[in-house]
């Protein structure tokens, strides 16, 4: 049965079960005469089988045309058959049909009333008849036979594609015909006999020319170059050769299918090319992939790009076997390496072993610290568990000096014991009440044959069968249908098969074929002999990656056939693929041959001059092979391990092995038969053909990423070498990287091949390694440090110095350390520097002299300022004189005096481009402006990369709709769409390639969502559509655009005076500003020519509006510009006077000076721009409409053993409570209630002889009903908790007594306890409570106030922050939590649905070297499209996916790629600061995790937020220093 068949059948059971009674035919619509047509009936009654012959005409008429066939027209008449059948379970019916012909069914509900309904109809065709095929691309061999296993010769076959006949056939010997004509469904006349059926062709076929692709890596980052070299093949004469000069296309395509690059190559005469594209730093992260078009062919490859940061070292685990049985100690080794290959030693390794039972979930079963010896070794036993089989696992997580992590895993396979059971199906299929038969293996772990007794068991029922000589045959036959598990035991050893009772029989485990070797070479000839239990009808396929040969089979028993193994084959792996018939149903068996082919490959050498090179050296390196062209590349290790590919083996690629055939072999399909209209075979049937695993996986790159960034990547790249006497030198400079470097070589003649690989290793005998942060803050104190490395056999005097900038001060001890090293050692030193004042250009130098031999580093080390800078900025229309006042204590000032507006317009250009954030709006303002002021004739500086990088950030931003929103997640913004979609018709009309398929979405965006903006964006691409009716005056002005008379309506909202004018119009989109709409008026001014006086107005307008280089945001600044650009005024101007404190000086227009604080006054007539940058050092929290706190929490991992899994509580830093442990516990069982809305659903339930009522969120008492948000009882006392109210019902003395505005309400020993609005109720006590608190969670003897994030403890009169919220708290004295849903201060993931005990101890929450953090920033107030920034320590290392662990979580997930879930827009990481965008405030919390690299004194400025369209919102955190070490910790209790 087909698997979409199958698919259908499981899917209707399973739907049925949970929804009611079913009926459907089963098994297959082509039925053999005295078969039986079989439907099931389950859980239904009076089901009508209704049956008629049809003719030969109908019949094809409902098959190929099925939509505008009437089928009533059938069913109006008499059926030759018609009877009604029930079953309250699972049954199958059997109908025969005896004479051959057509036939129509119907199953039918309620025949002969109102309420008739169809429940399944189909066609069935009864034939003597049966097909056989196999296909690749290119061919379809047919074998038709009848029913007596002769094959037909003469048989008519008639060919249809798309329900069309394409072409008629006859059968040859051995009922045979080859076609290769595409086609999809055939129908076969033979005398009175009739077949149809459906076929597909595969994706196999012979490859007469490939393509060879290669880059010189596997993956990039958003700014390298990718490099790539292509090699066209074809195949002649059963080898691969070298194609001749020709032309190809390449185009690369970006992660969601934009054509980013585009270039025609011509080859050389070996049909060689190479070329490269710069990705620009916005190029989204992802798989590209790669088309390459040559004559008329289409070639795909695929490379991948991500921000990822190179390891420095690489973590290899090794163990002493890979098989272990249960009981014995899995040897571990951790190898931690330089790759250069020296040890990594000390390295600290936090390591995890898991356990993974071949059925359930893996468990933790062991876990640690250590360190690597002097050799980066570290070795772990570990026992295995007595009976376990499955997989043991070894994860660890090693960090260096640096303290940046790499993560490795090694699993082996643990068995129960020295035995292994192999059934031959894993997946039997049947029918109820049928016997299958699975032969199974039974030996030792090296593959010798056992003899014993095997145990079987399956639901119901246990039994032994003997084994002999390592075989035996389990029986079992199935009752209902179901699937079914039979489990097998011999000894210790366990495994299972499963049996699937929904339709016909599958292969039978003693269907044998046994070649008489597995091994051939093209040309011989194969014995190859087919046992079997009873009579076989068939077709043997001698196929791989296409059909070679096809032999009809027909036999009773065995059979002895010769097979020709073909000549041209150029895979590596033959199959011979049988197909056929015995008396349990079809049979599908396959066999796998190696082929030992002759290749045209041949040998090559690299050798390099030196065996290691010292970094700056000159390298040689000689390739000796006799072909004549050489792709030669060097790639960091680093790469390699990162991402766990190889180079591709180029002989493998031309010569292929195989793991299965890509070809087609089986029985045709019958879904046409399926006529239900209503069916889910229907829906099905339009699913694509099924796809395996290893369809995709030849596709996939592997997604392991680490976690360091070091130095170059690719050393070398040459794509095409020339050979000369077969010998090539390249000469080259080794980088400066202390790694090793995989040499790889390609070798192309016309008809040899060659390929290898070598290794440069860089390194030195002696060399220092610092161990610096990317930055330092003012005042920031830390611990730096470099290693220092002695490759020598000899001990060294070691003198290590380091060398500091004025702006960084050494705290203690000397510069210079002094210490003996011992042979083939490292040693690292550290001093306690402080960054005193800022500097970008600082550099910190490290000198290691042993002997006669040295090494010296100098890194750069940036401080930065503790303080934000800030702009006074004022711009003059001067006609006269104007006085204004400069601020002191500046960075910088300049007075400028100017006749044009160009010189404003390049600076705000300049600055817009250099704006740090890239959300759709920001990159728009980047690139549009830039466009257009260099078409007006303005230089723009580096304008190709400036629209490279916007035009990759905007098709990766670009959503499925086709719109563009703020950023890349969240709803497409019609507004966004429209300036994105306008920048980018300009950026086209500037004779820049945009790619069609973005132009296109856009465009339909356009179409869908009428806009008045849009309406102007549609004009501009000549696209057709409606008229767009202004419904706003915002309207009117971006008509205005494309309509004079929308122009003139907007006359009647300006408001002017003598020197400027404005549009008095507002938008409600909060995108949209009055700057904005006053720019789009401007540029309709100056488009129209109506109002030159207005339109010079307006300019004075947006000119005095500029507050900085910017008019309030990116987006008004690049609408200003583009109105200028269009505008363009002049402005008249004489000398400038200028009187500044003591100062007289004069400018001409286009000079400027510098200024000094005091009084300036200016007289002349110009345009005058004044520009002071001040700092501000921030000293305390800062709220203008809104608020911004920032909290630091440190993780702790927390074993729950009794499940066997890790958990991470972030708690906050500072003085507080540490969680040490955690378990799992029972609820202790009572008599009393704590019931939670839809708990119950028409339920009662007595307390102390009341009965509770409860249906769903509604309770019932004595009468009342009321819908609670909980209900709880204690010592005879029922609370009902509804919306502000709550009521205490006392079942002794049966009384009601309600309490009004609540908050929430429970129970205490002493009685209830009532939460109202500013206080807590405790009898007659009001307490005072925090502002936060949301809810109780008192225990019986302790008051406990549920907060945002904390829980507060009434103790001695004053409320204890404690590091947790839970809904419900069974038990807390100071140590020891007992509680039900808890989440950690600083977690994100809850505790859900159990109850847990969590041991605390009371002490300090320190931040130690080597620390997970998480910083939580929480924003309150209103605003919309924010900006987030908080500024991270100098000594984090952001941990951009970490994920953190719940109940439900893994220690380690790898992926590239992982989908945004967080409620805010977009993140952004940069050096010293993350960035994040909130479009709303949907949330009130943003959080990211961060390492701590390094222990110092780390000053951080405060967290701010503020809107990025608009003024007059703003706010701060109080700026904070973390202490992290506990040289620097030592008890302080001032941590943030």
């Amino acid at each position: 049965m087909g698997m979409k068949r199958l698919i259908f059948l499981v899917f209707l059971l399973i739907s049925f079960s949970l929804f009611g009674g079913y009926a459907y035919f089963s098994r297959y619509p082509v039925l053999h005469p005295d078969e039986g047509l079989s439907f099931v009936i389950s859980d239904l009654e009076n089901i009508t089988l209704n049956v008629w012959k049809i003719s030969e005409e109908d019949f094809l008429k409902a098959v190929f045309d099925p939509e505008s066939f009437n089928f009533s027209l059938l069913e109006i008449t008499r059926p030759i058959y018609s009877k009604k059948f029930s079953s309250e379970e699972w049954k199958e019916f059997s109908f025969p049909l005896k004479d051959r012909g057509f036939y129509f069914a119907t199953l039918v509900s309620n025949e002969g009333t109102v309420f008739r309904r169809v429940i399944d109809r189909s066609l069935f065709i009864v034939t003597d008849l049966e097909a056989i095929y196999f296909s690749d691309s290119e061919k379809l061999r047919l074998h038709v036979f009848d029913s007596d296993g002769d094959f037909v010769e003469g048989a008519e076959v008639l060919l249809f594609e798309d329900s069309k006949l394409i072409d008629r056939v006859f059968t040859g010997k051995d009922g045979v015909v080859s076609i290769t004509k595409h086609f999809d469904t055939f129908y076969i006349r033979y005398g009175d006999s009739r077949f149809f059926g459906g076929v597909y062709f595969s994706g196999g076929g012979l490859e007469r020319e490939k393509l060879f692709f290669v880059t010189d890596r596997p993956i990039y980052k958003p700014s390298d170059t990718v490099h790539f070299r292509g090699q066209i093949f074809s195949f002649e004469e059963g080898l691969y050769k070298a194609f001749e000069k020709t032309k190809v296309t390449v185009s690369i395509f970006d992660t969601k299918k934009n054509e980013v690059y585009r270039s025609e190559f011509e080859t050389d005469e070996l049909g060689g090319f190479s070329g490269s594209m710069k990705l620009p730093d916005t190029a989204s992260v992802g798989l590209y992939k790669v088309n390459v078009d040559h004559g008329g062919r289409r070639y795909y490859e695929y490379f991948l790009v991500e921000e990822y940061r190179k390891p420095e070292y690489k973590v290899e685990i090794e163990t002493d076997k890979d098989v272990y049985i249960s009981g014995e100690v899995v040897n571990y080794l951790v190898r931690v390496k330089y790759f250069n290959g020296q040890p990594v030693a000390k390295a600290q390794v936090a390591y995890y072993v898991r356990a993974f039972p071949e059925e359930g979930s893996g468990y933790l079963v062991y876990r640690g610290t250590d360190f690597t010896d002097e050799e980066g070794n570290l070795r772990l036993g570990v026992k295995t568990e007595e009976g376990f089989q499955g997989s043991y696992r070894l994860e660890v997580i090693v960090t260096d000096e640096s303290q940046r992590q790499i993560e490795e895993t090694r699993s082996v396979k643990v068995y129960a014991d020295n035995v292994l059971i192999s059934p031959l199906d894993r997946y039997v299929s049947t029918s109820p009440g049928k016997q299958v038969r699975v032969k199974v293996k039974v030996t030792d772990l090296s593959g010798n044959p056992l003899n014993g007794l095997l145990t079987t068991s399956s639901e119901d029922s246990t039994s032994t069968v003997a084994v002999e000589n390592g075989e035996a045959i389990v029986t079992f036959t199935p009752k209902e249908p179901k699937s079914y598990r039979i489990e097998l035991s011999f000894g210790k050893a366990n495994t299972h098969f499963y049996v699937y009772a929904y339709c016909g029989a599958g292969t039978s485990s003693e269907f044998v074929i046994n070649p008489a070797t597995n091994t051939v070479k093209p040309g011989d000839e194969l014995s190859v002999q087919i046992l079997a239990p009873g009579k076989v009808m068939g077709v043997l396929g001698i196929v791989s990656n296409r059909v070679y040969d096809t032999i009809p089979v027909s036999f009773t028993g065995s059979v002895n056939l010769r097979v020709r193994i073909p000549k041209d084959i150029p895979e590596k792996n033959l199959f011979i693929s049988f197909v056929g018939l015995d008396d349990n149903g079809r049979i599908y068996k396959l066999e796998r041959l190696n082929v030992l082919l002759d290749t045209n490959f041949t040998t090559m050498k690299i050798l390099f001059d030196k065996d290691q090179y010292e970094p700056g050296e000159m390298a040689q390196i000689t390739i000796e092979s006799n072909v004549d062209r050489v792709c030669l590349f060097l790639v960091d290790e680093a790469i390699y391990a990162m991402v766990g590919a190889e180079p591709p083996v180029l002989e493998n690629f031309l010569y292929p092995y195989m793991n299965y055939p890509r070809t087609r072999g089986g029985f045709p399909h019958y879904w046409r038969l399926y006529v239900s209209r209503n069916s889910f075979r229907n829906k099905l049937a339009s699913l694509p053909e099924e796809k395996t695993f290893a369809d995709f996986k030849q596709n996939a790159l592997p997604s392991k990423l680490n976690v360091r960034e070091y130095f170059p990547d690719t050393a070398l790249w040459i794509p095409s070498l020339k050979l000369h006497n077969g010998t090539a030198r390249v000469s080259f400079k080794v980088p400066d990287s202390i790694t090793s470097f995989r040499a790889t070589a390609y070798g192309f003649s016309k008809d040899r091949f060659s390929q290898t690989e070598s290794e440069m290793v860089v390194s030195k005998k002696f060399y220092l390694m610092p161990h610096l942060p990317s930055f330092l803050r003012e005042s920031d104190v830390i611990k730096i440090s470099a290693t220092v490395f002695n490759r020598t056999s000899k001990t060294l005097p070691v003198q290590l110095t380091v060398e500091l900038p004025e702006n960084i001060e050494l705290l203690e001890g000397s510069s210079s350390r002094h210490f003996l090293m011992e042979a083939n050692s490292s040693h690292t030193e550290t001093w306690t520097v402080k960054a005193v004042s800022a500097s970008e250009g600082s550099f910190v130098k490290f000198v290691a002299v042993g002997e006669d031999l040295n090494d010296a580093v100098s890194m750069r080390l940036p401080v930065e300022r503790f303080a934000f800078e800030r702009e006074f900025y004022r711009i003059m229309l001067l006609d006269g004189k104007e006085t204004l006042e400069i601020p002191g204590q500046f960075i910088s000032s300049r007075i400028r005096f100017l006749d044009s507006i160009v010189p404003l317009v390049e600076d705000s250009l300049k600055r817009l481009i250099d704006f740090p954030y890239g959300c759709v709006e920001q990159t728009m303002s980047r690139f549009f402006p830039a466009v257009v002021a260099a078409s007006a004739g303005i230089e723009v500086e580096n304008l190709e990369e400036i629209i490279q990088r916007g035009l990759f950030k905007l098709y990766s931003y670009q959503h499925n709709d086709g719109g563009w929103g703020w950023f890349r997640f969240g709803e497409s913004d019609d507004f966004m769409t429209c300036y994105v979609m306008e920048g980018l018709y300009f950026t086209m009309k500037a004779g820049y390639d945009v790619a069609e398929s973005v132009l296109q979405r856009g465009i339909e965006y356009l179409r869908k969502h009428p806009s008045a903006y849009g309406s102007y964006v549609l004009d501009l691409y000549g696209v057709n559509h409606e008229p767009f009716k202004p419904e706003s005056e915002a309207d009117l002005v971006f008509l205005s655009l494309s309509s004079k008379e929308a122009l003139k309506q907007l006359m009647n909202y300006v408001v002017q005076d003598e020197q400027k004018a404005y549009l008095n119009v507002y938008s409600n989109n909060p995108l949209i500003s009055e700057i904005q709409l006053n720019s789009v008026f401007l540029r309709a001014l100056a488009k129209w020519k109506e109002f030159p006086e207005l339109e010079r107005k307006v300019t004075n307008y947006l000119l005095l509006k500029k507050d900085s280089a910017f008019w309030t945001s990116t987006k008004d600044t690049s609408f200003v510009i583009l109105a200028l650009l269009e505008a363009m005024p002049e402005y008249a101007s004489t000398t400038l006077k200028v009187i500044n404190s003591e100062n007289t000086f004069e400018l001409k227009p286009g000079e400027e000076r510098s200024l000094v604080p005091g009084s300036l006054t200016v007289s002349g007539k110009g345009i005058v721009e004044v520009e002071v940058v001040y700092i501000e050092v921030p000293k305390e929290a800062v709220s203008e409409g809104l608020e911004i706190k920032r909290e630091f929490y440190k993780r702790y991992e927390l074993l729950i053993e009794e499940n066997k899994m890790i958990v991470d509580a972030f708690v906050p830093i500072g003085r507080g409570y540490v969680p040490r442990s955690i378990h799992p516990v029972e609820k202790e069982q009572t008599e009393e209630l704590y019931i939670l809305p839809y708990k119950y659903w028409k339920k009662t339930i007595e307390y102390r002889g009341v009965p509770l009522e409860i249906n769903g969120a509604e309770v019932k008492i004595k009468g009342e009903t009321y819908t609670f948000f909980r209900i709880e009882t204690f010592n005879g006392l029922i609370l009902v908790f509804f919306r502000n109210e709550a009521l205490i019902y006392d079942t002794e003395k049966n009384t009601i007594t309600r309490y009004l505005d609540v908050t929430d309400a429970g129970f205490m020993r002493s009685g209830p306890v009532f939460l109202m609005k500013g206080f807590v109720l405790v009898g007659d006590e009001k307490i005072p409570v925090p502002e936060d608190v949301t809810g109780l969670s008192c225990t019986m003897d302790e008051i406990l106030l549920r907060g945002e994030n904390k829980t507060y403890w009434y103790r001695n009169g004053e409320f204890v922050d404690l590091p947790f919220v839970a809904r419900r708290v069974f038990f807390w004295d100071g140590k020891k939590l007992v509680a039900e849903n808890i989440r950690f201060s600083g977690s994100s993931k809850t505790l859900r649905n159990r109850v847990f005990e969590v041991v605390f101890d009371v002490g300090d929450v320190k931040i130690e070297l080597g620390d997970i953090i998480k910083t939580v920033v929480r924003v309150k107030g209103d605003g919309n499209y924010l900006i987030v920034e908080d500024f991270i320590p100098s000594c984090a290392q952001v941990l951009s996916n970490y994920r953190e662990k719940g109940i439900e979580e893994n220690k380690f997930s790898y992926s590239w790629y992982s989908s945004w879930n967080a409620w805010y827009s977009g993140r952004e990481i940069r050096t010293d600061r993350v960035a994040l965008f909130a479009r709303y405030l949907y949330g009130n919390s943003f959080d990211y995790v961060w390492r701590a690299t390094a222990e110092g004194v780390f000053h951080l400025l405060p967290a701010r937020v503020y809107p990025m369209y608009s003024r007059g919102l703003y706010a701060h955190t109080d700026p904070d220093v973390l202490f992290i070490g506990a040289d620097f910790i030592d008890g302080r209790d001032d941590q943030p």
